[in-house]
Order: C-alpha cells, then structure tokens, then sequence
C-alpha cells in the first residue's frame, strides 16, 4: 500500500467495554493517581547513590542524583524549539497514539486498560487518534482482530475513523509515515504528539513487535527516521509507551523531529503510562508547557508502577532534544575518541571495567545497553566528565523507582554481552547520521574483547561441562562429547551482578535468601550455545598459542566465539592495535585458567588461592550448583554467594541450601543487586512456564522482604519471535498455574533446556504471596564457581562433590 488513506464517514460513538478475561477492568481513578503523584518527588529523591568517578590525575568526581528534578533552563546555542506555544488557551493539540497491541494485548489485555484511561479523560479540547493492529485478538468487543483501525477517542469512549485499512505490518515505516499524514491532514493542529505503544528493543532493535507478522521483524532506528521524514510534520514531544527506547541515539535521531522525547531507559512494567491525569491536564489547558506534561506523565507512571507493580525498577524520562543535538554531539564524540584512546594505548581495563560495572538494562535478556552518564562518569576522564554534563543538562525530567540506581535518564548500546550485534548496531548509526567516532570506539572496544575470548580457546558463552566431567585438563572436543552445538547454561556471557572488584577482601558472602549472583541460563542455552572445539587451550596463555589462536580468527575461523560468523564479524577488521600488540597486552592481561584448581586447607575446606593480578582480572563470581539426580545433572542456577578465609581465598564448600518457591527447589539466576545506605533490592529470575507460557518469574529481595517475594514476569523469547522486550506481566493471581523448568545434561550427553523440576504450582492469591526461602537440596549436588574475566570470558573451577 502506497496512498493515504480516504477519510471514511465517521461512525456514531462507540463505548469501549472489555470482554473475555479483561471483562470489568475498572480504570484507576484520577484522584488516587494524583495523590500517588504527589508523593513521587520523595520517593524519587531517595532513589539513586551517585556515580563516582575518578581521573587520569587521581581525582575523584562524583555525579548527583538528577531524580525528581525538574529544570526548565535551556542551554545557550540550542535551536529554536519547532512547536511554538500560542498561550492563553490557544492552542489545538492532537495526539497521536500508534498502538501495535502484539502479544501484551492478546495474552494480557493491556493496550485495552490503557484505551480505558484514555477514555476516562476529559477529551474535549483535544484530539486523541488512535491507530490499532498487530495483536490476534484485542481483549474488548470494537477493535477488530483482522485488520488495522483508526478511532478517536472521545466521550467515554471510541469513534471509529477508520473501519478496515487491511492487515498491515505495524512495524513497517510506511504504514506508521501514512498514519502521521492522515492524522495531520484530518486533525491540522499546532502541537502535535506523537506515542509509541508496544514492545521496544532500543539503539540496535528499534521498536515495534506485530504479533501477525512476526516475520517482519522490528522497526528500526533507520527505520523510524524513515516514518518521521515521510511524515512530514514535526513534534512537541514523541513518546515511547514501550521498553528501552529513551537511549541516546534515539534522541539524536529524533531531534530532526521532535522538541522533547519521553521514554525509558529501562524495560517497562505491564501497566505502561497511565494516561487519564496528564490527558486531563493537557485538556483543560491546551498551552500547558510541554516540561509540564511530561512530568505529569513521569510521575504517573513512576506511582502507579510503585502501588500496582511492587519491587519492579522503574524508568522515565524527558529529555529536551533542542538542547541534546546542540550540546551532546561534540562531547559524545570527544568521549568516544577518548574510548578508543585508552584502548591503544593498551589501557584496554579501564574501559572493560567501566562496562562491566555501568547500570546495565534488561538484564532479563542482554541487549547490551547502559546508562550512559553513569558509564561516562566510570570511565574516570576528563572527556567523561563533560558529556556527563551535557547529558544531564538535556535530561529535564528523570523518574525512577526507589530500587533503581545510577540511572540518570540516557542510555547507550555498548558491546560486551553479544558482540554479534556490532555490526548491526554500527549499520544503523550511518543510517541516522550518529557520529563516526562512536561506532570506531565500540568495534575497538569489541576487536579486543573477542580477541581475549579466542586467546582464551573459547567462546564468550562458555560451559560447564567440563568441570561436571571433570576434564579442565583441556576442556578436550566438546564437540565429539555433545554432537555439536550444544546449550551453554550461561546464554550471551555474564556479569550481570554488579561488577566484583577483585579484592581479596571484598564482600564475604552475600544476604541469606538467595542473594548476590549472575545471570545464567535456562531458556537461552539452546538458541546461543556453540561449537566448542577451540576448548582445548583452556588454561594456556603462551605467545605461541595466542599467536596461532588470533591468526585463525582473524583469517576467517569464527566458531571459536559462539554467535559470530562471516555475516556479522566486519568490526574485526581494521583495528587500531597490530596484532604484535593485541598479543603482547592479552599475554600480560589473562587469566591462568590452569590454577583454577581446588585445594583443602589444613580444615579440610576446599579453597581456591589466585594472586592479586589474577583476581584482578576477574570481575565477575557466581557459585553454580547441579543436582545429581542418578541419570544426569540438573543446573539449578547461578548465585554469587561466596567467602573468604582470613588468608583471602575463595571457600568453595556449600550448605547445600538452594533456593525455593513453595518448598520447590528451582533454578534461580541472580539479576542485579543494589545497594544505598541502610537499603538493598536483589532481583533474580526463575525460568518456568506461566500457564503453559515460557517466562522468568522475577523475584526481589529487599531490607523490607528479605526472605523474597515474587514480583512480576517476562515473557520469554526463545524462538526468534522478536529481539525487542516486553512489558512485565505484572498480574500473577489466583488460578494461574507456574511449572519450574531449568536446564538439564544427561551423562550420556542429552541436553534440554526445558527439563521440569517437580510439581506444578496453582497461585492461590496473589503470587507475591507465594513462600521463599533456601532449602536443602536433599542429595548429592556438584558445586563450581563460575568466573568471568576483563573480556568478558568464562570459566568454571573444578567441580566439588558433595552429598547431602
């Protein structure tokens, strides 16, 4: 389809009632949300520690937290904003909502709640266009499962513009360029908003999941600077009701567009914007300050999530893009060529360890993306420093959740998790124009990265099956034992927790119930595991053999890195280092895997003793515990509780105590952990079916439930269906039904990544009810520590047997 559409007569108004399960959804009140508001500014004051820094001449900084703040200044340079305000009342305003319902509507109903606080506004003043598909069934009795739709929002209700536009692809920039045009040509209006409803990926993935034509993939950044350019119209805000989107190079893109961008840096709880205050407010006075609006939207959201999806992180922010492409470009391009400085001149660490300890987001499914002031401040140079400024300068509204730190409004794709997504990600930055500076930083930074991964022998998505068989001799053919490609327990590598710091005095242990850890793997080992036939140097580092290693990769062997190949691997070639130094710096800076071998001290415990250069190479640590059921083992997850003797080695002997969900063992994986004064959050996840729906459970522990509770799901994707995230189911009840399911290695050699762990659970309640605590395993368990070093490779210590 290539015309605008026809207005077509409008029908008579249509009043919006759920059907199905969503039947008698009551839209919250205007009332209770603005007294959840008025408490948000304090509940945000508290959120964020700050992010500290220190320079090249040994000075440390720190950076404040920008929560709660609204500034209305405007830095001197920045061009004129598009949309000029004529005040008094005076002003017409449509709004444009773009709602791709995908699976968060057919599975759960929620674009149908947020239509309902839509309609519970006061509408009269403005106009709300709503442009509806790519759900395979809409939880109410007027949207239509078969074909795309245009309705007013109006009266309570919906009138339908627009009755049957066809089935089209909601993640096509064509249908989305059209519905721009057809809203400004049958609603002209001097300010215009533009809301993204649906899944969102970020800088690489874009938005937009259409649950009818999952094959079409997302819409990308290129893809919408491609909308907005054919749109024709430019912006007072453009929103994203949508995960992950309120990053960087999506602000700059959309400052060609826009005036202001509201958006998230972090995935979304289910229950997304709540629409029915700020709408109510723009409404009753139609030159409401745009700074105004979004902080209405920001604190809605911020409360409400706090009240109806406990224990969940939070994000929004405004971000003013007048000011963002004056101000930024520059600092961003001084920053990135300070990145890609330290890395010739071999200071390749320091950068690895701001990464790996920068606030990091959807840790549910690594996409790679952080904070970016709190990376810049981590990094520690005076180039740092200053975007640090500029971004914070541009960020005029940040919201957050209490649990939620260093999270500053601004994030950024950086390569560390899955390095097959560079080239995409570099793609994609000349299509919207960003700075070339950037995309050299990321593919150095990328270039040593796998280049200490093939040094190694391995792949980043490392296994620990050679520790369960006990051959760390050389990790021998893995191929020959599993028939090829066979699941890692750790999907895209590893430190999600926060970054260990390599003291031998560092934190001993963790809090009791199931505390700090990283994320491990379940649902994820079948989709990313690889070959892993480059094992055999496990545990070597001589020149020689890192010689003979690089020159393999960088000929065009892949398979050593799992997820690479000759179709993504185009940042490998020219890299700044000659290979004569990328070898001499990873044979200076590695990790001896051959002294990963246990020892028993004169006690009897198992304690493993590494130098201070080598424990400063690792920067992650997480015990993994497999139960022996007789005909295989049973991962049951990845936590990083561990202790120290008093001469600084690692204890490896456990109580046997694992975690629990109603007196079920299951696998956890820990997620993140965040510390503030007397105050933690720990979130893990649990893999398992929610009704025949693979998920993660998410599970929090905090000063206030630190035995856990249950806070929330993620749907997970496990079959290519999309590379974008979804909103949280956030309504776990009475009657759902959850089966644990963890991953599984047979002696024989079988593997599956869906292997049930004991009964199914029927909720009876609520889920944040449901009982957890540590229990005992009741058998005999293998225990192994997982370490991840400066590259972000893996490896598992012998593996200790016990029996309980």
């Amino acid at each position: 389809f290539n015309s605008d559409w026809s207005s077509q007569p409008a029908s008579g108004g249509l009043t919006l009632s759920g059907s199905g399960s969503q039947a008698g959804y009551g839209t919250q009140s205007s009332q209770t949300a603005q007294s959840q508001a008025s408490q948000s500014a304090a509940s945000q004051t508290a959120s964020a520690a700050q992010t500290t820094g220190t320079t090249s001449s040994g000075t440390t900084f720190s950076i404040g937290n920008n929560t709660g703040r609204l500034d209305t200044s405007v830095a001197a340079g920045s061009r004129a904003k598009y949309t000029n305000i004529k005040g008094n009342n005076q002003d017409t305003v449509t709004v444009m909502v773009y709602m791709c319902g995908a699976d968060l509507e057919s599975r759960s109903g929620m674009a149908t709640r947020d239509i309902q606080e839509m309609a519970a506004a006061n509408l009269d003043n403005i106009n709300l266009i709503l442009f509806t598909g790519g759900a395979s069934k809409w939880n109410n009795n007027i949207i239509s499962n078969s074909t795309c739709q245009i309705y007013q929002v109006t009266g309570g209700g919906l009138k339908r513009l627009e009755n049957s536009l066809g089935d089209l692809t909601m993640t096509d920039p064509n249908t989305l360029a059209t519905f721009i045009r057809y809203c400004a040509q049958q609603f002209p209006a001097n300010r215009n908003e533009l809301i993204f409803w649906d899944h969102g990926g970020g800088s690489v993935s874009g938005y937009g999941y259409d649950e009818k034509h999952s094959r079409s993939g997302s819409m990308s950044l290129a893809g919408i600077n491609q909308a907005l350019q054919a749109g024709g119209i430019k912006f007072d805000f453009i929103g994203f009701d949508a995960c992950l989107m309120s990053t960087l190079e999506n602000g700059l893109m959309l400052s060609s567009y826009g005036d202001y961008m509201i958006a998230s840096e972090e995935t979304e709880p289910g229950i997304g914007w709540y629409y029915t205050n700020w709408l109510n407010k723009l409404n009753q006075n139609t030159s409401t300050p745009t700074l105004e609006i979004g902080k209405q939207i920001v604190d809605d959201f911020v409360s409400t999530c706090a009240t109806q999806c406990r224990g969940q992180k939070t994000t929004l922010a405004v971000t003013d893009l007048a000011e963002l492409q004056t101000t930024v470009p520059a600092e961003f391009a001084g920053f990135s060529s300070s990145i890609s400085q330290l890395i010739q001149e071999k200071d390749y660490q320091t950068v690895s360890r701001a990464r790996n300890g920068a606030r990091e987001f959807a840790t549910t499914s690594p996409i790679d993306q952080v904070d970016l002031t709190d990376l810049a401040a981590k990094v520690g140079n005076q180039e740092g420093q200053d975007l640090a400024a500029a971004i914070l300068g541009a960020v005029k509204y940040n919201g957050t959740s209490s649990n939620m730190t260093n999270a500053y409004g601004l994030s950024v794709y950086f390569p560390y998790k899955k390095v097959n997504l560079v080239d995409s990600a570099v793609k994609t930055y000349q299509l919207i124009g960003l700075n070339d500076e950037y995309a050299k930083a990321i593919q150095e930074f990328a270039n040593l990265e796998v280049s200490g991964q093939v040094a190694a022998g391995g792949s980043s998505t490392g296994s620990p099956l050679p520790s369960l068989f006990g051959d760390l001799s050389g990790y021998g053919d893995l191929t020959s034992l599993f028939g090829g490609s066979y699941g890692s327990s750790s999907y895209g590598g590893s430190s999600y927790g926060g970054s260990y710091s390599g003291s031998t005095g560092g934190s001993t242990g963790g809090y009791s119930s199931g505390s700090y850890g990283s994320y491990g793997g379940s649902s994820y080992g079948s989709s990313y595991g690889g070959s892993s036939s480059g094992y055999g140097s496990y545990g070597t580092g001589s020149a020689d053999l890192i010689t003979q290693l690089l020159g393999s990769f960088l000929t065009g062997s892949y398979s050593q890195v799992s997820g690479l190949s000759s179709d993504n691997t185009g940042f490998t070639s020219g890299r700044a280092l000659g290979t004569a130094d990328v070898i001499d710096y990873i044979q200076n800076n590695h990790l001896d895997a051959s002294q990963l071998i246990w020892q028993t001290d004169e006690s009897g415990r198992h304690i493993l003793a590494l130098s201070d250069d080598q424990w400063g190479m690792i920067y992650s640590l997480d015990l993994n515990m497999f139960y022996d059921d007789g005909e295989g083992y049973i991962d049951l997850g990845l936590d990083n509780v561990y202790d120290w003797d008093e001469q600084g080695n690692l204890i490896g002997d456990s109580d046997g105590t694992w975690l629990s969900i109603d007196g079920q063992i299951c696998a956890y994986y820990h997620l993140d952990t965040m510390e503030g004064g007397d105050s933690y959050t720990i979130t893990g996840r649990v893999p398992a079916l929610l009704n025949d729906e693979r998920v993660n459970l998410l599970i929090t522990f905090d000063q206030d439930h630190e035995e856990g509770y249950v806070t929330g799901a993620t749907t997970d994707y496990n079959n290519g269906e999309t590379d974008t995230q979804s909103k949280t189911i956030t309504e776990i009840g009475d009657g759902d039904v959850i089966q644990f399911i963890c991953d599984y290695y047979t002696y024989d050699g079988q593997y599956t990544d869906t292997y049930t762990l004991n009964d199914p659970i029927t909720v009876q309640g609520d889920a944040a009810d449901l009982m957890i605590r540590n229990d005992p395993v009741g058998g005999p368990v293998k225990v192994t520590y997982r370490l991840t070093d400066l590259y972000n490779q893996e490896y598992w210590t012998t593996a200790i047997s016990e029996g309980y």
